[in-house]
């Protein structure tokens, strides 16, 4: 077994040498140099150490480090411990922070470990461990607290809802002193923070979109959920099974303001298209129906049954395919009452 070893070794050894004498291509910038002049990383796979000293300098300042991982696409796996020595130095102030967010991110996903609030307000990260309870303790400032809500550890009672949080503020800020003042500026935080955010499911952590699709990606645990529902989810079948929509309109009317080309119907058109890809032919009948006219794929909402295409806008009912007229669409179902507005079928 010791020669099998050292022969797999040698020959490991001798197939690298091999390679860093040929010309290899890097997947970032795509120039052809030779092996030497770059790295290969543990996958095997070949990078220049421009490209791949940036890829690293990037994500470690901008504290990602999941995200530091091959480049090339089908493989995707992460940068090791001697890669990123070799690249930034064993001592440098970057390789440093990699190993203390590398540290932070283990703790993170462990389900019994919470940060402490206390100390991360003074800008410190320390670890507690929290029992089946949710009672953590910090053996840094001795703060006894609720893992769930990060508040007062409170046994037996229920963690305090974002609006009880606020009403409890309002009335500390209605008083005078430091105090109040406190509490004034926690509470412009949290009204801030409903607006503009919402908490994952899995972490709780807060997530704030600015632009993009409905499926939100939470840096904190690495999961997918809905931004509209707050549900977990995995692909985009969620957008073509729910009623959810994968893009809202504020979001079409940015694209527009941004290249004036395409319209919220051709949006919503081909948002529709996209979509239809995810849904279960079993189900096909249920989601989505077919404009009579120009038998584009139209998302049914619910159990509605008065539809618009937005691809040539013609409004038509899901039950009969009826071609309802302009002005005139709810006569179908309100006046003459020919087909329910609201049905499973």
């Amino acid at each position: 077994m010791e020669l099998a070893l050292r022969l797999l070794s040698y020959s490991h050894s001798a197939q690298l040498a091999q390679r860093k004498q040929e010309q290899q291509v890097c997947p970032v910038c795509l120039d052809e140099l030779p092996g030497y002049r770059g790295l290969f990383l543990e996958c095997g796979h070949f990078g220049c150490c421009e490209c791949l000293r940036q890829m690293a300098t990037l994500h470690i300042t901008e504290a990602d480090v999941t995200v530091l991982r091959c480049p090339v696409a089908d493989c995707r796996r992460g940068f090791d411990a001697s890669v990123l020595r070799e690249l930034l130095g064993p001592d440098s102030a970057l390789m440093q922070r990699w190993e203390e967010l590398s540290f932070r991110q283990c703790l993170t996903e462990m389900e019994d470990v919470v940060f402490c609030p206390r100390c991360s307000d003074s800008g410190e990260h320390v670890p507690c461990i929290q029992d089946s309870d949710c009672m953590a303790s910090c053996e840094v400032c001795g703060f006894l607290f609720c893992g769930r809500c990060r508040a007062v550890y409170h046994p037996g009672v229920e963690c305090a809802s974002a609006d009880d949080r606020m009403q409890a503020l309002e009335v500390r800020a209605a008083g005078r002193g430091a105090e109040a003042t406190a509490a004034r500026a926690e509470l412009l935080s949290l009204r801030h923070l409903a607006k503009t955010t919402k908490s994952c499911p899995k972490c709780r952590m807060g997530i704030e979109k600015t632009e993009g699709c409905s499926k939100v990606l939470c840096t904190s645990c690495k999961i997918h959920f809905c931004w509209r529902c707050g549900k977990q989810i995995t692909g985009y079948d969620h957008f073509a099974t729910s009623e959810c929509r994968l893009f809202d309109d504020d979001e079409i009317r940015r694209w527009n303001q941004r290249v004036h080309q395409v319209d919220k119907a051709q949006a919503r058109a081909q948002e529709a298209r996209f979509l239809a890809q995810f849904i279960d032919p079993a189900q096909l009948w249920q989601q989505t129906r077919q404009c009579p006219r120009c038998k584009a794929p139209v998302p049914r909402e619910g159990k509605n049954n008065h539809l618009r295409c937005f691809a040539c806008m013609t409004q038509f009912c899901a039950r009969c395919w009826e071609i309802l007229p302009k002005g005139k669409a709810n006569d179908h179902f309100n006046k003459y009452r020919i087909c329910p507005q609201h049905s499973d079928d």
